[in-house]
Parts: structure tokens; sequence; C-alpha cells
């Protein structure tokens, strides 16, 4: 534009932000943009995301337009930025002013963030005044989401508002120059969250730094501490230490499934206690080599160790990992973490060694979170009427910032080269899901919708009538104290989101406890079959909701159409709707919920199926008595009616590698969800040649018009085959995941014109997902592997909510 009289004469402008916006930085980054440009306005936190109204000369106005999004602190998401002319109104000065609270809530929430290398490097310096203290954080880093009491983030709405701030603090929080310029978390050990142990007894028995000399000793002596963290108790417990680790075990009745562990290299505290910048770049590099000496990383798993969402990351162990078995058992993987907090900083450096940090709650109960009593007593129960501290931990660790929203830590795992949300929690959850805006405006007449996902996993989804949000895990719904919390979250999760659903969606399966309390609602359900939110969820994933997808979605269990357990589906699917086009061979389950936690029973269903009763009842297994084999091949062997729900049909994958597990490896019993066909993944051996032939059983397609059906057998004859020629069970695993990668591509190869979409729990294995990518490379459809969106039932809401949003106005869909 020319210079002219215009560059200097009075302009004003309004600029909304919308997006991840709030809880970062964001309001003070804009005010020193504006103090730099010599403009006056103001800045304010809305439902919608962030108000700016600025004024002043036309150029410096345009300059600041130009110059906003560059300014934003790292992390900040704008999703949209409108900019319109106002009339000047002739202000002075800019301010950060109160927050606007009226209208539909836009805004996203803020996720809780990992602790920064600033505040690192204070917490290290003796000459900071934040020197060692534990709940130290600024406006980059510290809980966000876990202390949220409503929207829009200001601290009001915090449980951080129970600390007035010292007059330190407040001058940090006023200073524009400061980089805590209206952080909502600020404080320091004069004003701010305090730290206590507690012991056998009520009242603490030390205070701040003691306290964690205390229970840093308390670790090295092969003890349990409870750790009161960002969202929920924590346990923690020495992982190089065996019996530790299986008194942890034993205390939250945890027996075998994985647990994560922190680490951080103490070969750097020396240097970190002199504050310097240097010194905290080069711990952070010091604590990847320690992670790397547990397991082999890759570029973009050491860069999600580091990230500030803090995740546990899965890594490939190394064989030569010295530390307890009873942490990760035989699975190849490890899940690992890095301190997410200074408190975990401070344990982790002082204890010089890897820690076991898993949540602080029974097996199957939802995580704890809540401190009862006042600030100098109190530590929580866990499923009964005696203290924790007479069956669980030997000390706790406690502070007095209350925890509004729990939330378990985040779990990722890199999977060709794509990082893949297994557990969305701390860091990652809300996760906001991008949904065409034409669908979403096609159904904002008809009100807020709730997806409520499935029976595991649990995680709820919603459209506000402004945005639509994938909540964290809630965990599994088997124990009524999990359905207890469950219908605590739903309405805490409206609440934050001010809304009131006017319509619940939930899965088919008439007997989860999600579909029967959405029934008791009194409201407009609509039920979306299992595998078809599966494929939806994915399809957001990858932007292709306006697109038709041929999408397979394996799986462990999920109700089908005909009333038979699905899981070994393709589907040829849009938003809408599907059509099942292909499956894997239905196979008998013998004893409901007994076969998922025996795969010995699959493993008689398969030979019986494939060769007969005389093969099946030759089958033999440790710990199981070879008269309840026959008992269970008379069941399969027998005619007749099997209405009395003792067998039931599936085309379940994740059935048949619990089967051909116990079949290779011999494993009779799960002693977790899915422990079996985990335990085959790891087995896997990278230098197998070829994958076993699962043929269609039909022509393509059939001439009925039916789904057609792979069919497995002539792959657990060759399988049995190798057993006998003595091909090592690395092999035969590796050749078996090759093998169903295989039937993908013999699927996918007649639906070319059409996206691949990969859905359902079974995509978390790796060696699957990454033999389907190295086998497409010829294709040239695009591929959908996992994402961010859990591919198991935790990422099942997300799916709903799409094809609820998807349907909205078709009267077929409708009705319950």
């Amino acid at each position: 534009m020319p210079i002219g009289s215009t560059e200097s004469a009075p302009r004003a402008e309004r600029l909304v932000l919308h997006g991840r916006v709030q809880g970062y930085g964001v309001r003070p980054a804009i005010a020193r943009l504006a103090e730099n440009l010599a403009l006056a306005g103001s800045v304010y936190n809305t439902v919608e995301g962030v108000r700016i109204e600025i004024e002043g000369a036309g150029a410096a106005v345009r300059t600041f337009g130009d110059r906003l999004i560059g300014v934003l602190p790292p992390g900040v998401l704008v999703d949209k930025l409108e900019r319109s002319g106002v009339a000047p109104t002739g202000r002075s000065g800019f301010h950060i002013a109160d927050s606007h609270l009226a209208g539909p809530m836009a805004a996203f929430v803020p996720t809780d963030r990992a602790t920064c290398s600033r505040c690192l490097v204070e917490v290290h310096d003796r000459r900071d005044r934040r020197f060692r203290y534990p709940f130290t954080t600024c406006t980059a880093c510290g809980p966000r989401y876990s202390m949220i009491e409503a929207m829009p983030y200001d601290r009001q709405r915090t449980s951080m508002i129970a600390f007035e701030q010292c007059d330190d603090c407040r001058r940090e929080h006023d200073d524009l120059h400061d980089r805590r310029l209206h952080s909502q978390t600020n404080a320091c050990a004069s004003c701010g969250p305090r730290l206590w142990s507690v012991g056998s007894g009520v009242q603490p028995e030390s205070r701040d730094d003691e306290a964690i000399d205390r229970a840093v000793e308390t670790l090295r002596q092969g003890s349990v501490v409870g750790l009161k963290g960002v969202g929920g108790y924590q346990w923690l417990v020495d992982a190089a230490n065996p019996e530790a680790v299986r008194r942890l075990r034993g205390i939250k009745g945890r027996r075998s499934k994985p647990l994560a562990v922190m680490v951080v290299d103490l070969e750097t505290a020396v240097s970190l206690t002199s504050g310097g910048q240097s010194s905290v770049a080069s711990d952070e590099r010091m604590a990847e080599r320690m992670a790397e000496r547990a397991a082999e990383t890759e570029a973009a798993e050491r860069q999600w160790l580091r990230s500030w969402a803090n995740p546990i990351v899965i890594l490939r162990r190394r064989e030569d990992l010295d530390w307890a078995e009873a942490v990760g058992g035989a699975l190849e993987s490890i899940g690992v973490m890095l301190p997410s907090t200074p408190l975990h900083h401070f344990l982790a450096r002082r204890f010089a060694g890897p820690l076991v940090v898993t949540s602080g709650n029974l097996e199957g109960a939802p995580i704890e979170f809540e401190s009862p009593g006042d600030t100098d007593a109190g530590q929580p129960e866990f499923g009964g009427d005696t203290p924790v501290t007479e069956r669980g931990p030997d000390l706790w660790l406690e502070h007095d910032r209350r925890i509004v929203r729990p939330i378990d830590d985040s779990v990722v795992r890199v999977v060709a080269g794509r990082a893949v949300g297994i557990r969305l929690g701390r860091g990652l959850a809300p996760l906001t899901l991008e949904i065409p805006k034409e669908m979403l405006e096609a159904a904002e007449g008809d009100g807020p919708l709730l997806a409520v996902g499935g029976h595991q996993k649990v995680a709820l989804a919603a459209y506000t009538g402004a945005q639509a949000v994938l909540g964290p895990h809630l965990g599994d719904l088997e124990t009524l104290a999990a359905r207890d919390r469950f219908a605590q979250q739903v309405d805490a999760f409206c609440d934050l989101y001010q809304m009131r659903p006017r319509t619940v969606i939930h899965d088919r399966h008439p007997d989860y406890f999600s579909t029967r309390w959405a029934g008791e609602r009194g409201l407009p359900t609509l039920a979306v079959q299992h595998h078809h939110a599966h494929v939806v969820s994915m399809m957001i994933e990858h932007r292709w909701l306006d697109r038709e997808v041929l999408g397979v979605a394996w799986d462990g269990t999920g109700y089908g159409d005909d009333g038979t357990v699905w899981g070994g589906e393709f589907l040829m699917a849009d938003a809408r709707g599907y059509r099942r086009v292909a499956h894997l061979m239905p196979f008998p389950l013998v004893g409901g919920d007994s076969a998922v936690r025996e795969p010995w029973r699959v493993a008689v269903s398969l030979i019986h199926q494939t060769l007969g009763p005389a093969a099946a009842s030759r089958l033999r297994f440790d710990g199981i008595d070879r008269r309840l084999v026959e008992q269970l091949v008379t069941i399969l062997s027998r005619s007749g009616d099997r209405h009395d729900g003792s067998v039931l049909e599936t085309t379940s994958v994740g059935r048949l590698c619990d089967g051909v597990a116990a079949i290779v490896l011999g494993i009779a019993k799960n002693g977790h969800d899915g422990q079996a066909a985990t335990l085959l993944e790891s087995a896997c051996d990278s230098e197998a040649d070829v994958g076993y032939d699962i043929p269609l059983a039909d022509d393509f397609p059939p001439a009925d018009g039916r789904a057609t059906q792979l069919d497995w057998r002539p792959m657990i004859v060759a399988i049995l085959d190798d057993l006998a020629s003595g091909i090592r069970p690395g092999m035969i695993a590796s050749r078996f995941h090759r093998g169903l990668a295989r039937a993908i591509h013999e699927i996918s190869r007649r639906f070319a014109d059409f996206p691949l979409v990969l859905a359902g729990g079974c995509f978390q294995n790796r060696v699957l997902v990454e033999a389907v990518v190295s086998g497409d490379t010829g294709a040239r459809r695009p591929l959908g592997i996992p994402g961010m969106i859990p591919p198991g039932d935790g990422g099942l809401s997300a799916g709903q909510l799409a094809v609820a949003i998807a349907r909205r106005g078709d009267s077929a869909f409708w009705g319950g």
C-alpha cells in the first residue's frame, strides 16, 4: 500500500482467535505486541476463544494483524482468525481484561502440560526464589484441564483460587515484561500449594523438601510411595527391585499388565543446580539417553518423550535391559515417560534410577483423585473403609492443590512413523475433533449431542453446538465404582462445555452399561454399530468424512447386525452408513467371557473347525486339565440347539490372535485384556519372508450377495505343519501377521478406487500395521492408518458422534 496520510490516521479492529488459544500465554503475548506497536485496546477470553480490540495508527494496526499469529507461544493452535474493522473510540493504553462469559462454549479447553525448560532452570537454581519449589509453573506449562472448574480459563475458575498470590507473585502476574504475566497458575513457596508426607498415621511427618527426601528413602528401601499427582494419585516403586514391583502388583491387583516406568539421568544433577539454560538442555539430552538405554528409540519417539504433552511412550525394549522383569514381563516393548512436574523431577533425580509410576487405584477401579480431610491430614481410601496405608503404600506425598478433573496419563505408540493414541489422557485430552464445517452447520439446529462409547476403555465425545471434542479416558465399566464415576464424569463434562445434550449416542450392544444408561436419560437416542463407529473415527483422523472408504474394522468384540460377535470386518462405509462386504470366517466361542480370558478355548475351537474333534482332543496346555479340553470338544461336536448362550459365533480377529498365540506360544490364559495377542506380536521374528495364506472362501462377490468370507483354516494347517517341522515360534508369529496383512490387500484390491482405513483395537499392533503399509506401496489409493484418535474403543465415541452428526435430519436412522 502506498505510504500516505492513512498510515497515521486512527484505525480500529476487532479480532477473534478460535482454537487452542486459552491457557498458554496467548493474552500476554498479544499485550506485548500491542505495547511494542504503541496500540491501545484490550484482550480477553470468551467462550468462543480470545477477543482482541485494538486501535491506533493505521499502519500499526495492520502490522499488528500481520504479526499476530507469529508471536503466539508454541503449542497454540489457531483454528480460525476473524478480523473486522470497527470505529475508533479514542482509548489509551492496552490491558488484559476480565473474561466474557456469554454465548455457547466454542473455546478449546486447555490441556495439562509438562514442566518447561525455563521453570526447570529456576527450580534447580539456588539463587532463584523458586529453588526446589515442586509446584513451579508458568504460562507455558503446568496443570490446566485437571484443575479447571469452568471456562473461560481464568484463575478464579480453577482450584488455584484457593491460593492468594503474594506480593512477588502478584508483581510477576501484572508485569507486562515478565514471562508469568497473567499466569493463572502463578505461585511460589510463600503463597502456593504445599507438600507434605504422611506415613502410618494421619498427621504430616515432614514437609516440602524433607518430604521428598523421605519419599526417596522409602523408595530405596523397596517400599511403595503414593503420590498425589496432576490428575490423580500415583503409586511409585523402584523398577529395578523385583520384590518391590511384585508387592506393588499385589497392592494394585495387577497381575500381569505392563507398568510404566519414569526415567531421568542423574549424571546431570549437579550441573542442573547451577541454573544455566545449557544445563537444562543437557539434562533433556541425558534423559533421552537414559530412555535409549532402556529401549531402542526412533526420532519420533524421542520427540514425544520430551513433548509438552509428556505421555507414556511405548518403546522397543533392549534385550539386555536389567530392570525387573516384573515391570513388563515377556513383552518386547516397555512404556517409558519423563517427569511431568518439578516434583517428579526431584524424585527421579534424587532416587537415581528408574521408577515405576502407575495410577493409584485398584485394578479395574477408576483413578482416585480426592483427598478427604483438611490440608494437613487424610489419605484417600481405595475401594473400602480401611485406609490404604494399612494395605498399600508405605508413605504418601500429599499436597493441597485440589484436583477438579481426574485424568490418567496418556499413552502413545509410534507405528509406521505416525503417533498412535493408545490412551488419551493428561496432555492430550480433551481432543478437538475436526469435523467438516458444513456437517456441523447442518447439525446446529438440533442441539448438543453426547456420545458415550462402549463398555471398555470408555471416553465421552460431544458436539456442543459450537465444537466437537473427544474427552479423556475413563476406563472400563465393569465395576459399580467405575459406573458411578462414569455418571459423575458425564455431568462434569457437560458442565465444563456448558451443554445439555439433546440426544445420546451409544453402541448397539443391548447389555453394555453405557447403552442402558443412555436409555434411562429420557432423551432421544441413536444406536451406532460398533465397527462402523470404529471406521468413522479413523475417517475423522484423516478428514475423510466426505468420502466413501473401505474400512477394515478388526477388534476383539463388537455386537454385529446378526446378533453374533463381529470383529474381523470389511465395511464399505461413509459417515452415514455402511455395507458389510467381507469378514473372517466365523468360528465358535465356548463360554462367552471365559473364552476371552482363556485363549486355549479359542485354540481348541480353531483346531476343531479345521481338523475335527480328534485333533482338537489331542491339544494340551500347561495348567489346563485335559478333561476340560475333552469337555470343550464334546460341546463343539454336539449338534443341536446352541441357544443356551454357551456357544457364540464370532468373526473376531482379536480372538483369532488369541487362539494362534495359544497354539504357537502355549498361552493358556490372558492375565489381562489382549495379553496373548500382545505376546504374539512381541514374539515376531523380523526375518520372516512370507505370510500364511488366508484365501477367500468363495467367489467374490458371492452369487447370493452375502459378504465374502476369509478362510483362516489353511493358515491353521500351515501353522501346525511349521510347528511340527521345528520352525521357531517367532517366525510363525511373523508369518501369521504377514498373512493377515496379505488378506487385507487381497480384499482391498477389489475396492482399489476407495481409500483404505484401518480401525479397531487390532491396529494398535505395530507389526500388523507396518506389514500392511509395507505391502501397500504399489497401491495408488490413500491408506488411513491410526493416529491420535485411539483405534480401539477409546476412540469409539468419536465415531459415534460423527455418525450422528452426519445422520441429522434423516428420520430413517432416528428413534432409538
